[in-house]
């Protein structure tokens, strides 16, 4: 059995629309979202866990060791709404002139049994595509991958796993007009360089701002999801150096138990062009499904502009469509 889904940005009016923040895919036989999950669920009191943004320093050390080892927290309150109006503002600037992007994409993709054993892995490149597209709403910013002859992939290179994409558009969470619907903490210093900013985020439920959710094969409806996590800001550009997201809770429902996406970004030049852009360099994702865990580890190069013109010689990618 061979399973799609999609996981998409709602539109901004008038500003932006990120598409498809993650694209679940072929899933291993046997596999069937909306069944029955075999997971016991926890008492809500027991599964109302901390956030990122409510743990101590040194709870967060005990949760994020290998990310927050060098930091020198500091509660710094006085910092975070500055820093936060910056970051928003490169953030809002990076969707409103981003241009149509194409680049070499290696994905290294692993699943693992309930105890931690590898079942399979499987190496593949694609080209990987980010395009921005202008609609009545505002500016719709799509990401997809297509084979070396611009083909949409064909379902058996990947079978038996999940891949996922939107990493470029993952900074949406720092976006002006999403600030409404996450806490933000300021979390203190890197010791080391750069001496990044780090700022930690979770988004509010209440606030019923989604920017993600699942679509099933056979459904039409979206089931969505909330998130949280850890952003490394340079100090002197304000630009998002490195991101962290996990899953704010488990979603039962399609037997999603946790997810976390961690990025790596870099600086990216076209040609002579004075403005520089800061994409995915290296990603790591990680899904614990049932009773499987899957790890896809993503390392892009490459990065080259296209115009409307060559992305027809390309070959534009054909939209999966969910029935």
């Amino acid at each position: 059995m061979t399973r799609q889904s999609t996981w998409a940005w709602p539109p901004i009016a008038g500003a932006v629309c990120a598409a498809c923040l993650l694209i679940g895919s072929c899933a291993p036989p046997g596999y069937a979202l909306g069944a029955q999950a075999q997971v016991s669920q926890k008492p809500e009191s027991e599964a109302a866990l901390k956030t990122v943004v409510d743990m101590t320093p040194e709870e967060l050390l005990r949760r994020y060791r290998a990310e927050l080892a060098d930091v020198e927290f500091d509660a710094g309150k006085e910092v975070l709404k500055p820093l936060l109006q910056a970051v928003g503002e490169k953030v809002e600037a990076f969707f409103h002139s981003f241009s149509n992007t194409s680049s070499k994409e290696e994905v290294r993709m692993e699943r693992f049994s309930s105890d931690g054993r590898s079942e399979d892995s499987t190496r593949q490149e694609f080209n990987y595509l980010i395009l921005v597209h202008s609609e009545k709403a505002g500016i719709q910013f799509e990401e997809d991958r297509v084979d070396s002859r611009g083909r949409p992939i064909a379902p058996k290179r990947i079978k038996g796993f999940f891949i996922s994409s939107g990493y470029a558009g993952l900074c949406m969470f720092f976006h002006p007009s999403h600030h409404f619907g996450s806490r933000f903490r300021y979390l203190g210093k890197q010791k080391s360089e750069p001496h990044a900013h780090v700022i930690a985020f979770a988004q509010k439920p209440e606030a019923r701002d989604y920017l993600a959710g699942y679509v099933g094969l056979n459904s039409t409806e979206s089931t969505p999801l909330l998130f949280q996590g850890i952003a490394w800001v340079d100090p002197d550009s304000q630009q998002i150096l490195r991101m962290r997201t996990d899953l704010l809770e488990p979603e039962f429902q399609i037997l999603l138990m946790a997810q976390t996406t961690e990025i790596q970004y870099s600086e990216v030049h076209f040609g002579t062009a004075p403005q520089s852009y800061w994409l995915p360099r290296e990603v790591s994702v990680t899904w614990r499904l049932g009773g499987n865990t899957y790890r896809n580890r993503h390392r892009y190069s490459d990065y080259k502009v296209f115009s409307v013109e060559s992305f027809d010689k390309i070959g534009q990618p054909i939209k999966k469509e969910v029935p």
